[in-house]
């Protein structure tokens, strides 16, 4: 709810360690969509506790020349060094059909935990900007799915916008 120990103090931003939903430890992770969720909870929470913080995935994202790249959740490497047992899958296809007139490359990684298979991070980047799929995989990691559920969440088709098999599903189903 935003509260510190003293009951009429409440911390919000870049002033306070937070959930970090990958790990459920506290982590710093200064980033203004955390700060202004923050900010909005205590406002919803000062006369009472009503909505509670449910955590963060530092969910970003940036353009880089062509470049669309986003990351949520813990890369294969800070979960190693956080001495987590992880595994991760790469995906590396079009993001359409190649009998669309047009199509583009994407990269995407899934990091996900060897016991157990919950997802913990993914990291995105294409010509296309397809970095949705990255706030999608934020909500899986805040509700603690695993690579088997993702591999048959229904998402939809259409030959303009992505593949029979969603590139998510193509994850999951590539960890099986």
């Amino acid at each position: 709810y935003m509260r510190t120990s003293c009951p009429d103090v409440f911390a919000a931003g870049d002033s306070c360690a937070i959930h970090y939903n990958p790990t459920g430890q506290d982590a710093y992770i200064p980033l203004a969509t955390n700060a202004v969720r923050m900010g909005a909870l205590i406002a919803r929470n000062l006369v009472k506790p009503t909505v509670k913080y449910m955590g963060t995935q530092g969910t970003s994202g940036i353009k880089i020349y062509d470049y669309h790249i986003a990351s949520t959740g813990m890369t294969e490497q800070a979960a190693r060094s956080a001495g987590m047992i992880v595994k991760s899958v790469t995906i590396n296809d079009n993001y359409r059909p190649e009998f669309m007139p047009t199509y583009e490359k994407v990269l995407l990684k899934v990091v996900y935990e060897e016991t157990g298979r919950r997802i913990i991070g993914a990291q995105i980047m294409s010509k296309a900007d397809l970095t949705q799929a990255i706030n999608t995989l934020s909500v899986c990691i805040q509700n603690e799915m695993t690579m088997d559920e993702l591999s048959f969440v229904d998402f939809f088709f259409q030959p303009h916008y992505n593949k029979p098999w969603n590139l998510l599903n193509q994850a999951g189903l590539q960890a099986i």
